[in-house]
Order: structure tokens, then C-alpha cells, then sequence
């Protein structure tokens, strides 16, 4: 540190992020020369929940990395706990399956992971007794009834529904996210992560 003679280098910078870094470069919050000198060979990944087949490849690589790293046999997922992931929206992306799966194997007493073994998750929709949570035939058709009448996906569909609950949640709890988190099944961390995600204002 501090010299001053010049020091020839021959690297490779690798950046990865989740911002539009071209529409921020508009905007103005993003250096345009930066962003020309970084951006050479551009691969765009699309998040977790875009690509849904690739969650149970991932899955199993993580739980062999798991197993390697802790010297124990590898865990395997049954087709219903494989299900599972593949319908959870994952909003941590990849670093979210793996840390969910890293807490899993450690708790799972059998070397297959099921899906009672995910009863902690209930945001992937298990129900508090760690049952999946099934509803009735007319239930499902009005909810299907309601996405083909409005035009939107079935992604968009949940967000809608989880919205609308979490705020009437919060009415209900005036305001404390416990109280809601405790009306809505779900633990309190989670709550307060998509009371943010939502941007909704607790009053």
C-alpha cells in the first residue's frame, strides 16, 4: 500500500446483479463509463421461479455438496417434497433453496426428505400441523374461475391473495405483525419480509 511504482496486471472481472443496470445508467444512478467497462459478455439467468425445472437439479447438487462437506450420506427428496419446491415462488433465489435445504437435511431424522420434514416452511404452502394444505374442488374451481374472468397469471393470482390477507391480517392485529403473523400461521421473520417486499406501511 501507498507505493508508487506502476504494477502490470492481467485480470477478469466477473459482476452478477439483480438491477437493471442499463435503465439505471438512464436514470442516472448507474456510471455510464463504469457500466461500458464492465459489460463484455452479458449471460442474463432469470430468477428461480422463472425457470422451475432447473430446482430439483439444483436441489440434489446441494444436498451432495451438503453431504460432502458434513461427511454423511446423501439425503433424498421424495416426488411430493421435489413437488413442493417446484411451486414455491423462491424470492431468495438459489441461495434460498440452498440454505432451506442445508436446515432440512440437518433436522430430517431419515436419509429421505419429505414433505413433513419442511413443516417449518410454511411459506411453501404447509399448514401449521405440517399437513400440505389441500382445498375443496369448489375452491379450486372458484379461484380458477377468478384468474381465467381477470386475465392474469396464477403467480400473479397468489400475490394478489397473499397481499390482501396480510393487509386485513394487519387491521385485524392493529398493526402488530406478531398478532398478524400469529392469525396468518406463518412466523413473524417472513411476515415482516413480505410487509417489506409488498412495501406495505404499518401503522
Amino acid at each position: 500500500m501507498g507505493g508508487t511504482t506502476p504494477v502490470r496486471v492481467d485480470v477478469r472481472i466477473i459482476c452478477a446483479t439483480n438491477r437493471d443496470l442499463e435503465e439505471m445508467v438512464a436514470k442516472g444512478t448507474f456510471r455510464q463509463d463504469l457500466y461500458y467497462r464492465l459489460r463484455g459478455f452479458v449471460i442474463d439467468v432469470p430468477p428461480l421461479r422463472e425457470r422451475t425445472e432447473d430446482v430439483a437439479l439444483l436441489a440434489e447438487h446441494f444436498l451432495a455438496v451438503i453431504a460432502k462437506e458434513r461427511g454423511t450420506s446423501v439425503k433424498r427428496l421424495t416426488q411430493e417434497a421435489h413437488r413442493l419446491l417446484a411451486s414455491h415462488l423462491w424470492r431468495g433465489n438459489v441461495r434460498e433453496l440452498e440454505n432451506v435445504l442445508r436446515s432440512v437435511s440437518l433436522m430430517a431424522d431419515a436419509d429421505l426428505i419429505d414433505v413433513d420434514d419442511f413443516a417449518d416452511y410454511q411459506e411453501l404452502g404447509i399448514g401449521p400441523e405440517g399437513d400440505a394444505v389441500v382445498e375443496s374442488a369448489g375452491e379450486q374451481q372458484s379461484h380458477y374461475d377468478a384468474i381465467r374472468s381477470s386475465g392474469i397469471s396464477l403467480r400473479e393470482f397468489k400475490k394478489q391473495v397473499e397481499l390482501e390477507c396480510i393487509v386485513k391480517a394487519l387491521a385485524e392485529a392493529k398493526g402488530s405483525v406478531t398478532r398478524a403473523a400469529e392469525l396468518l400461521g406463518m412466523k413473524r421473520p417472513r411476515l415482516s419480509q413480505l410487509v417489506k417486499e409488498y412495501g406495505i406501511t404499518v401503522r
